[in-house]
C-alpha cells in the first residue's frame, strides 16, 4: 500500500480502534489529543490552517534535511521544542474522540482534494518550511505511523480491524 492510500483511506479506519481511554505506550497525550494533533498537521498541508514560523529558516533547513534524509523511526517521546512549554500538551479542541476522528477524516479528504488540483503546490510546515506533495506524503506517513505505534493501533486484534475495514 502506498503512502497516499495509507494516509487518506486506511488511517481513518485504524482510528476507529481507539477508545477514549486507550492508553499510550509513551508520552502524555490522550487518544483524542493524538488524533487532533495529526489533524492539525494534515490541515497545514492543505492550507486549511496556515501555521506561523516557529524557528529560523536556518533551523528549518537543518531539521528538514535531518528528517527527510533518513528513514529512522521517529524517537519515542520526541517533542518539537518551541511549540509548547516543556511538559505541556495542547488542550483538546473537540468535544470527544468521535468528533476528533470525524474531523480527522474530513481533513485527510481535504488534503487529497487540495493536491488533486495541482501536485506541484508547496505548503508551509512550521518546522520544515515549505514542503512539496511528495514531502508531505513522506512526512505524514511517518508521523501518523509514529503515533499509531504510540497507541498500539498496529497491534490491535486483526479480526476487529478487518471488521472495521469491511464495514467502512
Amino acid at each position: 500500500m502506498g503512502k497516499f492510500e495509507f494516509i487518506v483511506n486506511e488511517s481513518p479506519k485504524y482510528l476507529k480502534l481507539l477508545k477514549e481511554d486507550t492508553p499510550s505506550s509513551w508520552g502524555d497525550i490522550t487518544a483524542q489529543q493524538m488524533v487532533e494533533h495529526l489533524s492539525l498537521e494534515i490541515a497545514y498541508a492543505s492550507k486549511k490552517i496556515v501555521p506561523k514560523n516557529l524557528i529560523s529558516p536556518e533551523r528549518m533547513a537543518f531539521w528538514k534535511a535531518k528528517f527527510f534524509n533518513n528513514n529512522m523511526a521517529i524517537p519515542k517521546n520526541f517533542t518539537a521544542k518551541g511549540l509548547l512549554p516543556a511538559g505541556q500538551v495542547l488542550p483538546a479542541r473537540f468535544s470527544d474522540l468521535n468528533e476528533a476522528i470525524c474531523i480527522y477524516t474530513i481533513t485527510v479528504n481535504e488534503f487529497a482534494q487540495y493536491f488533486k488540483k495541482d501536485l506541484t503546490q508547496v505548503t508551509f510546515h512550521p518546522f520544515f518550511g515549505y514542503l512539496s506533495y511528495d514531502e508531505w506524503l513522506y512526512y505524514l506517513d511517518r508521523h501518523i505511523k509514529h503515533h499509531f505505534s504510540q497507541f498500539s493501533l498496529f497491534d490491535k486484534n486483526e479480526d476487529l480491524l478487518n471488521e472495521i475495514i469491511v464495514s467502512a
